[in-house]
């Protein structure tokens, strides 16, 4: 069952899309983008892993997921209690909030490292019934 100010929520995200062109996952990934860059500077790390490790913490104590990496070269996230995977109902499986993710991690290793991030989201938990996501970061060398 679907709670009704998030069907409104949804509603409003569909007609914006529908107006702007912008689709929903783009949208999401703007907003994350913007807000990992206002975080950044209250992150102290400058190591990648232990950036990641900070952010991973301060969404973790903020109830919006726990992140493991997994592999190092190249760098796999998996997200497990990600915000999108347990909030949203699976019914509303075409909603993915993975961009909001992608974008904030790529705003926020941009800022505080100094160079050009790549996240992508390899496997969205919501899809597939599992209740993780799993992501890749490639740092781009310029």
């Amino acid at each position: 069952m679907v709670k009704p100010e998030f069907e409104q929520y949804l509603k409003t995200l569909q007609t914006l899309e529908r107006l702007s062109g912008v689709s929903l996952s783009e949208a999401h990934k703007i907003l994350g983008y913007e807000y990992g860059r206002r975080l950044a500077s209250n992150l102290k790390s400058n190591n990648i892993f232990d950036l990641l490790n900070e952010v991973s913490l301060l969404l973790e104590q903020n109830d919006l997921g726990h992140t493991e990496i997994e592999k190092t070269d190249p760098i796999k996230l998996t997200v497990h209690r990600c915000l999108g995977c347990e909030w949203i109902p699976d019914a509303v499986s075409s909603i993915s909030t993975c961009p909001l993710r992608e974008g904030l991690l790529e705003s926020i290793l941009h800022e505080k490292l100094n160079v050009k991030v790549k996240v992508t989201s390899i496997s969205t938990g919501s899809a597939y019934g599992e209740k993780v996501c799993k992501f890749e970061v490639h740092l781009i060398k310029e």
